[in-house]
């Protein structure tokens, strides 16, 4: 029998959904239980700034990261794996 194959766009589509689902619940979450509002921020401070005098470039990522946001993605995995 073939196994099932999976599409990597879909996958990452599934976690960045799953993430954004569980970020927004730990939000809503935290007014009753507090460490739920707890968040880390992964990523650049100030945006690194490329000027080429007729161009001039930002950029910058970060990431907020809390216990929903990961506990969402693990989740979202586990859907998209038992589909």
């Amino acid at each position: 029998m073939k196994g099932k194959r999976y599409s990597i766009w879909r996958l990452i589509v599934v976690v960045i959904l799953g993430a954004i689902v569980g970020s927004y619940l730990a939000e809503y979450f935290s007014i009753w239980y507090k460490p739920l509002a707890y968040y880390k921020s992964i990523g650049m401070a100030s945006p690194t700034v490329v000027d080429l005098n007729i161009l001039k470039l930002s950029f910058q990522i970060a990431v907020k990261a809390n216990i929903g946001t990961v506990v969402g993605a693990i989740v979202a995995l586990y859907v998209n794996y038992r589909i």
